[in-house]
């Protein structure tokens, strides 16, 4: 079971999304800074992180896969996440808390997209 890419992928984004979200809680409540500073310092805090898991765990990839193109991905993501967000808080009445946890589906969606078939893209595998 954790020999599956998705799989893999899961576990990694887990970890990556338990420490943002925990920083997004206590940058929220605890400093009182406000919801879209919080979620983009917890946003920032795992990406570093999760260039290495995706490279070596996930897609087991020990090639030159380019940081700067991970980084793009990252940004593209993080915006529909945005996006994604600001949306709920504007149209649903749920916390902070909730609409975050609901934002941060879209954005692991989209990244792995974007990581297998970009970032990690194997030499042979067709973007279909």
């Amino acid at each position: 079971m954790f020999k599956t890419e998705i799989f893999r992928y899961l576990i990694s984004g887990f970890i990556n999304s338990t420490i943002g979200y925990i920083l997004f809680i206590i940058s929220l409540n605890f400093f009182f800074i406000n919801i879209y500073y919080s979620n983009f310092l917890s946003y920032l805090a795992g990406v570093s992180s999760a260039f290495f898991l995706n490279k070596y765990y996930v897609f087991k990839k020990n090639s030159e896969a380019s940081i700067y193109i991970f980084v793009v991905g990252f940004i593209i993501s993080y915006f529909i996440n945005l996006v994604i967000l600001k949306l709920i808080l504007e149209f649903l009445n749920i916390s902070n808390e909730d609409a975050q946890l609901i934002s941060m589906a879209t954005y692991t969606i989209t990244f792995y997209i974007y990581n297998k078939l970009i970032v990690f893209k194997k030499k042979n595998e067709k973007l279909t």
